[in-house]
């Protein structure tokens, strides 16, 4: 049986960074526009939710804030995937628009 950690093994740790927006090295420039803003309670709200669903890996999604919006960024591996974090996001964040900038990799792209 193949488990999604299997399917994952492949991914180096610099690759999963790189893809789901991991904050930059210090020292290196930050990304225009966008802030973690790890006090905002709708942030908050939304990753927590996403971590504690069962059915879904959070493990390369990014949830940060952009003018005032919630940004889900990094990789998914099936539209299921896709579809589970926009409504766990959408649900979690009680009003705040939610901006899906995540990217599907499908089965046939590695």
């Amino acid at each position: 049986m193949v488990t999604l950690k299997g399917r994952l093994a492949w991914l180096s740790f610099p690759c999963i960074a790189l893809l789901a927006g991991a904050p930059p090295a210090p020292g290196a420039p930050a990304t225009p526009g966008v802030a973690q803003a790890p006090g905002d309670p709708a942030i908050d709200r939304v990753r927590f939710a996403l971590a504690e669903d069962p059915y879904f890996y959070d493990g390369h999604v990014v949830v940060s804030a952009r003018h005032g919006n919630v940004v889900l960024r990094g990789i998914v591996f099936s539209d299921w995937d896709l579809m589970d974090a926009l409504r766990i996001a959408n649900r979690a964040a009680a009003g705040a628009r939610v901006v899906n900038e995540l990217t599907l990799l499908d089965e046939g792209s590695h």
